[in-house]
């Protein structure tokens, strides 16, 4: 299923599986700024999304980094419209494979055909539009998010997916995704395009308080370390149970990840 939505001078398109023709498992989005289209959902919604482009132009495809919902569509958009790619060294390197998924990402994403792409710059510029990279490492190796400087637009990825955080994946750096925050403050962004769909406008007060919660959180989980308590006994003081969430991806992403993150180096 895909939804587009225009946003100023973006065109927000948020895809995801539907096994029922109504219900969507999980949203992502991909963004088109000029002839700038960034990221391209999952296997599942390639055939729609390339559909939905043909009449625009995209010049050049940028991913934000590797991962199943965010270069699904590649090797086919590439393939119709000859579409030039770009990415992070570390993101071309491995959307050129194949590696293994969770039963989960294989229900909800599919597997993403193996394509090419060229290593990004600083900027990336298609004739009308240019937009600064910014190295955001904290999700995975990689990660890159975008920002349009005239208009102060962020293209964020998945460093920021909410307030309020409390699951990470054993690959993420919770360390630096604070650093990435601190990023985006210093940006002044004015509007914010986040990578499950989420437009927030005048988001620099919401990255703030983000980048705040995460650094309360850390002096707890270390406090709580140095009296002694297991990554387990400190979930259950500051979290709780584990969620569902972390069930359902067979604890790929989990509070305790998150929290033995913040213990790394500690």
């Amino acid at each position: 299923m895909l939804k587009a939505t225009r946003v100023g001078d973006v065109t927000e398109i948020k895809m995801g599986r539907s096994l029922d023709g109504q219900t969507v498992l999980y949203w992502v989005a991909a963004y088109l700024i000029g002839g700038i289209l960034l990221d391209t959902g999952c296997d599942y919604t390639k055939n729609e999304l390339t559909e939905f482009l043909s009449s625009r132009q995209v010049s050049v495809i940028v991913n934000t980094h590797y991962h199943e919902d965010h270069v699904g569509g590649n090797a086919l958009l590439r393939e119709r419209f000859g579409s030039r790619a770009l990415g992070h060294p570390e993101t071309v390197r491995l959307m050129g494979g194949k590696y293994d998924l969770y039963p989960y990402q294989q229900v909800i994403w599919g597997y993403p055909t193996p394509s090419t792409a060229d290593p990004i710059g600083t900027t990336v510029d298609d004739g009308g539009v240019s937009l600064r990279v910014i190295e955001t490492p904290g999700h995975c190796k990689g990660h890159i998010s975008l920002f349009e400087e005239n208009q102060r637009i962020l293209f964020s990825g998945d460093i920021w997916v909410g307030e309020r955080p409390k699951t990470a994946r054993a690959e993420e750096d919770v360390h630096q995704l604070i650093a990435d925050l601190r990023k985006f403050e210093e940006l002044g962004p004015k509007i914010m395009f986040a990578s499950l769909g989420k437009v927030v406008p005048n988001p620099l007060e919401v990255i703030k308080r983000t980048r705040s919660y995460m650094e309360t959180t850390r002096d707890k989980i270390l406090k709580l370390h140095s009296e002694g308590k297991t990554p387990e006994q400190i979930r259950g003081v500051l979290f709780g149970r584990e969620s569902v969430l972390a069930r359902a991806t067979q604890y790929q992403l989990s509070t305790k990840i998150f929290i033995e993150s913040f213990l790394r180096g500690a």
